[in-house]
């Protein structure tokens, strides 16, 4: 049986069958799921039968497409994560990386709590922090590339986290490193989906390399984490909430595309204006106080700055008031 996703074709991931084996050890049990750029198979460690189990241990294989990487990035993609695994162990982020820890559960799709709003953040900006100290940005950050690793396998139920909010028995955890790339590259500016891409991506300008698009993606991630609903429906024409886009960034977008969307003054060309009570506001931020709600908004709000080069750096976001 082999896996016919939509992408078997040149230059898309590999064909995989059930029982194939890879490396003489990886045995392919079944298809986990599957993105843009790669598929997600469970395997089965042969090596490890005998020195642990009968069964072996279980562990993930991840075919990357050709035409997203080529062999080039695929190197480059195992030397990101053996940088990751190997910088440095004793950092606090160390933990919060998917790729170097045990037993993961896909977060729930449902609204996470304001008590554990808190902890998703810290936990995610500890991760980040690692890794752009490792010189290696993430470039993926989206609700299915999060995780919980339960502390006490015998309490994972899909009702665990809203059900036990101080979070005493789960950590969270940043996965997917597949699309990650080094500090000073980016081999595909458009791998993370389109409602997490920041402006500039969207607007298709060179921007210096930088790990401020994750900072982007998490603000848009934080929102669908804690309101239930994506931020961006990834349009301009429809979504428009970017609001003007200043001219240092719309001269170095595409053109053509600048042209077409945007006004003289850098707002969505015939997007009516929308009078809507700020984002601190109650109607918003349910089951916030007023102090949490200010701390809350305006931490999104120096995440998701239009400009980029306006946006914070991990240590200020790190110590903000509300994440402390």
């Amino acid at each position: 049986m082999a896996d016919h996703h939509a992408q078997d074709r040149p230059g898309g991931p590999l064909p995989v069958f059930l029982a194939d084996t890879y490396n003489g050890r990886h045995f392919v049990l079944r298809k986990i799921g599957h993105g843009q750029n790669s598929t997600v198979w469970l395997v089965r460690d042969l090596r490890t039968l005998i020195a642990f189990s009968r069964t072996g241990y279980f562990r993930d294989l991840k075919i990357l497409s050709s035409d997203c990487c080529g062999v080039a990035r695929g190197i480059s993609t195992r030397n990101t994560l053996t940088q990751l695994r190997d910088a440095n162990p004793q950092d606090p982020g160390y933990a919060h990386i998917a790729v170097l820890t045990g037993c993961m559960k896909w977060l729930p799709g449902h609204r996470l709590p304001p008590n554990v709003m808190r902890l998703f953040t810290r936990s995610l900006l500890l991760a980040l922090s690692y890794a752009h100290g490792s010189e290696v940005k993430y470039t993926d950050i989206k609700p299915e590339n999060i995780f919980a690793m339960i502390k006490n396998k015998s309490v994972i139920t899909d009702l665990y986290i809203p059900n036990n909010p101080n979070g005493p028995m789960f950590d969270i955890v940043l996965g997917g490193w597949g699309a990650a790339s080094w500090a000073d590259l980016h081999y595909n500016k458009t791998i993370r989906p389109i409602r997490f891409r920041p402006p500039e991506s969207l607007i298709i300008a060179p921007c210096p390399p930088s790990s401020s698009m994750d900072f982007w993606s998490l603000g848009a991630t934080m929102v669908e984490a804690f309101f239930g609903v994506w931020m961006f429906e990834g349009s301009f024409r429809t979504g428009g909430p970017y609001g003007p886009i200043p001219d240092s960034l719309r001269e170095k977008g595409d053109h053509t595309l600048v042209q077409q969307i945007f006004d003289d003054r850098g707002r969505v060309k015939g997007l009516p204006r929308l009078r809507l009570p700020t984002l601190e506001n109650a109607s918003w931020m349910l089951g916030l106080g007023e102090r949490d709600r200010v701390g809350f908004a305006t931490f999104l709000i120096s995440l998701m700055r239009v400009n980029p080069e306006e946006r914070v750096n991990i240590g200020q976001l790190i110590y903000h008031p509300w994440v402390r």
